[in-house]
């Protein structure tokens, strides 16, 4: 799915800028993840959050499958020692989606923030 690498291009590049250091690499895409800038430009971004609805109704074919496997690369690549990545890409992507449906409100701001405090390396 050319969605997905669009994100995996987004990936490498977050490790190259950070020297090929994984834990900085999966900061720096937390940090875009929950920008304002990510919400606000949704046609640029992550096909996780944006085809969520559209795979729920068309399970089961080829493009669901892909969509299955970008899940499951993005969550392991912002996998950590301590676990599996599932529950941060559910984070991150819920959060998107909640800061997109309230944006124009301080709300939207709110939980960008908040979603960014629980999941930084620094928390």
């Amino acid at each position: 799915m050319h969605a997905f690498a669009q994100l995996e291009a987004r990936r490498a590049a977050e490790l190259d800028a950070h020297d090929g250091r994984r834990d900085a690499a999966r900061q720096g895409m937390i940090d875009h993840y929950l920008s304002t800038r990510h919400r606000d430009n949704a046609g640029d971004g992550c096909p996780t959050a944006a085809l969520a609805a559209d795979m729920a109704r068309d399970a089961g074919d080829a493009a669901h499958d892909d969509y299955i496997e970008g899940v499951r690369d993005f969550a392991q690549w912002l996998a950590t020692d301590d676990e599996d990545g599932l529950a941060r890409l559910a984070t991150l992507v819920g959060a998107l989606l909640l800061a997109r449906a309230t944006n124009g409100s301080p709300l939207s701001d709110e939980i960008l923030h908040a979603t960014h405090a629980a999941l930084s390396d620094d928390s």
